[in-house]
């Protein structure tokens, strides 16, 4: 999932549709790949190889998170927020991903996702999450929990309260900002 106008997303689509997805393919025939988001031309289209469709955009995401078994970020390179992976967190949806696909966020691999660098690891944890319902469950759990902890808004107050005595430094009186 993402924007394919994006150098990185494209990068990431044709290393995993020509790199991974095939590993995957070859040891689970039935695994299929589901790209979903704007900007797919027709050459990454036609380097997707059998087993890929392309949604294209769609107005909400939520229904293809739900239906996958796992989503995975083979980011190579990449900068700004990772939309997706809050979006699957989010949604308890297990998630494979490279270091870079989670650059910055505080997330514990093996926990509250599967870390992978290469075409062959990425590849061995997606299918492991393919043929182990259960550690895709508890895989998902642990993001969902991240989700909750992290970037909720049930958990907005106490994270604003924390970055307020982050900046002000400790004992310091957060009610006091603005007062001279």
């Amino acid at each position: 999932m993402g924007t394919f106008y994006s150098d990185f997303n494209r990068d990431a689509l044709r290393f995993f549709a020509s790199e991974v997805f095939p590993v995957v393919r070859s040891r689970n025939p039935e695994a299929r790949l589901e790209v979903v988001g704007h900007g797919v031309d027709e050459n990454l289209r036609a380097a997707a190889g059998p087993g890929v469709s392309f949604a294209g955009g769609v107005e909400d995401i939520r229904p293809y998170l739900g239906a996958c078994s796992a989503m995975v970020l083979p980011l190579r390179f990449c900068g700004g927020v990772r939309i997706r992976m809050m979006e699957a967190a989010a949604t308890g949806t297990p998630v494979v991903s490279t270091p870079v696909g989670v650059a910055g966020m505080g997330l514990e691999a093996g926990n509250e996702y599967l870390e992978a660098q290469t075409g062959a690891e990425i590849a061995l944890a997606v299918l492991h999450l393919l043929r182990d319902d259960g550690e895709a469950r508890r895989i998902g759990a642990g993001a969902r929990r991240w989700a909750e902890k992290n970037i909720s808004m049930e958990s907005y107050p106490a994270r604003l309260d924390a970055l307020f005595e982050k900046i002000l430094g400790h004992g310091g009186d957060a009610g006091a900002v603005g007062k001279r």
